[in-house]
């Protein structure tokens, strides 16, 4: 059948390497996701259902919230309607990223499978063996974890968001749980059905379709922001490995020298061999294409996440906006319960870019630091062959890496800053008119 046809050709990216390399980093949150879900014939009913489901209550949110915002606005609730929009782009850009990231399945595919293995190969020896390897992976570890705590505090701020404002209202109670335009305030996330669904059945009904859609779009949000971080991590620890490999240059060249030519050991040593200057060209070519191998990597790697991450920082840039001017509205009102929510839900997009912003700077760090790690290094003991190597390397690194969101706007601490000016003039403009 054509459709099964279709669905061995996805499950054709299912490598051993890359469900090796997927379960390793990410366990089961990819498949979850849907981000990259499983086709062999023995998922696919699985994979179906999960796909249905996350398109369906997508979709179905986006048209309720939406209208949930229009009824808002004609009640003149701007604060709701503030809240539902931005529910509704949340769910907007989580089924962008669905669909970006399935489109570029077999670049995932691709760049996770390098990963199964080392990138480069260094001809004096497995260089990641090297304890200061051993040290710089554990080093990137630590990060990792610190950098995952931010997802996880997204996370605890999200239910907050959710939860509290719901529950308060069934604790001190509400006289009309209605807007006079039939918005629904007696429900996790404020909005508008066909249908009585205050109390009872119906309530239930609409309280586990709710959360059951929050949780599909947490799911998604936090794997995508997830699978950004892994990824960058180990794209520094390469570029941090690459560093190693070029202050270590003479060092291991001398021991490959010794390798290549053990008799060469009874004669007195001297850089100027012709011999051991040969052997530096083979090490520096192996740093060269190390280099070259995480340059192809981050290329495939901005071409999969560069527009998701652009999307974040439009969205976030309005939702900060709008957050700060609701904020103020119910500070006149004396509304402090909103006060807090939409001070939350400010964090969690101030986070969101935070990190994103965070990591994109110390990857462009790392390209800095390796230019200046070339440029001291003892370049006087190479020959004018290797000298040239060293130059053309030289000149190709001048201009450090970085991540660029759409492929316009670099993904740094400069940039975040810019945001945060953006958001802030976005509030001033609106709360002047």
């Amino acid at each position: 059948m054509p459709l099964l046809e279709f669905f061995d050709e996805l499950a054709e990216q299912e490598t051993e390497d890359m469900m090796t390399v997927l379960k390793k980093f990410y366990g089961p949150l990819l498949q979850i996701s849907m981000l990259f879900p499983s086709w062999k014939r023995s998922m696919i009913p699985v994979s179906l259902f999960l796909g249905f489901l996350y398109v369906s209550l997508i979709f179905e949110h986006i048209g309720i919230l939406f209208y949930t915002a229009w009824l808002a606005l004609l009640d003149e609730e701007y604060d709701l309607a503030s809240l539902s929009a931005h529910y509704a782009l949340l769910f907007i850009y989580s089924m962008f990223a669905l669909v970006w990231v399935n489109k570029d399945r077999v670049l995932n595919n691709v760049n996770h499978t390098r990963f199964a293995r080392d990138i480069a190969t260094y001809k004096s020896g497995r260089i990641y063996s090297d304890e200061r390897c051993e040290e710089i992976k554990k080093a990137i570890n630590r990060e990792t974890y610190f950098f995952l705590m931010i997802p996880g505090f997204i996370v605890i701020v999200a239910n907050c968001l959710i939860m509290v404002p719901y529950i308060s209202k069934w604790v001190v109670g509400m006289k009309n749980p209605y807007t006079p335009q039939g918005v629904n305030l007696n429900l996790p996330i404020a909005c508008w059905l066909p249908f009585q669904s205050h109390a009872g059945f119906l309530h239930l009904a609409a309280l586990s379709n709710q959360l059951t859609a929050v949780g599909c779009l947490a799911v998604i949000i936090i794997t995508l922001l997830f699978l950004f971080i892994k990824y960058s991590q180990k794209v520094r620890y390469e570029l941090k490995v690459l560093h190693y490999g070029i202050e270590t240059l003479f060092k291991r060249s001398k021991r490959l020298y010794f390798k290549m030519y053990p008799e060469r050991k009874a004669i007195r040593f001297h850089w100027t061999d012709p011999v051991y200057q040969r052997v530096v060209g083979i090490c520096l070519k192996d740093s060269i294409l190390h280099h070259k191998t995480i340059v192809k990597i981050l290329d495939v790697y901005m071409t999969m996440l560069s527009m998701p991450v652009a999307m974040a920082y439009v969205f976030g840039t309005a939702v900060i906006g709008l957050s700060l001017l609701s904020i103020l509205n119910a500070l006149n009102q004396g509304n402090y319960p909103n006060v807090i929510l939409f001070a939350l839900l400010c964090v969690g997009e101030i986070l969101n870019m935070l990190i994103t912003s965070l990591i994109g700077e110390t990857l462009t760090h790392e390209t800095i630091i390796l230019r200046e790690e070339l440029y001291f290094i003892e370049w006087h003991k190479l020959n004018v062959s290797n000298r040239k190597t060293m130059l053309n390397f030289q000149t190709a690194i001048t201009e450090p890496l970085s991540l660029k969101a759409a492929g316009l706007v670099d993904m740094n601490m400069n940039t975040f800053s810019s945001i945060m000016n953006s958001a802030y003039s976005f509030f001033n403009l609106v709360n002047a008119q």
